[in-house]
């Protein structure tokens, strides 16, 4: 049988959460006539609870909340993944999904662009651009080079005057009072 993909109507989305209480995942594609990855990413999509039914897919797709985004954030590349997926109580698959989602990969050990620009408070491409003046790589595993990146911000004049945080702001992390 050849699989057309085709849009989830109202009416599909209502029987899927009807569906969800008693069935597997299997059962559902089956009586939906859909594939398994098209009614997982639309359970992910909708936001739902599984119930787990069968043991072989023990997994659920609770939605995730702006809280637990922020702390991601906080955390993507400052602590082991594993240990990230253990206080948000996910798994590190959905760990590493969400990251992608977000756009951006998790790494063990560096502060990142994403996470630099978050403790500069300016763009990832102004990061990019000075850690690239600073001969630095796509990330940093020594704290105190973000406040050399924040020097090297304070002494271009291009981008202090594109600068959305204030110079003050700037000073105090340049002088390496920040925390990550």
């Amino acid at each position: 049988m050849k699989w057309k993909q085709k849009k989830w109507t109202e009416e599909e989305d209502l029987l899927l959460c009807k569906l969800l209480s008693t069935n597997t995942i299997e059962e559902i594609t089956k009586l939906l006539g859909r594939r398994t990855n098209s009614v997982d990413n639309r359970i992910r999509k909708l936001g739902l609870k599984v119930i787990i039914h069968d043991k072989k897919r023990a997994h659920s797709f609770k939605p995730w909340t702006n809280s637990e985004i922020k702390k991601l954030y906080n955390m993507a590349g400052v602590i082991p993944i594993r240990k990230a997926a253990k206080k948000l109580g996910r798994t590190r698959a959905g760990i590493e999904y969400k990251c992608t989602d977000l756009g951006f990969k998790w790494r063990n050990g560096v502060i990142t662009k994403t996470k630099i620009s978050k403790i500069l408070g300016i763009t990832i491409s102004m990061v990019s651009r000075h850690m690239d003046k600073l001969s630095m790589k796509d990330y940093i595993s020594d704290p105190e080079d973000i406040s050399k990146i924040a020097n090297s911000i304070l002494s271009d004049k291009r981008s202090i005057n594109s600068c959305k945080p204030s110079i003050k702001h700037l000073e105090r992390i340049a002088e390496g009072d920040f925390e990550y």
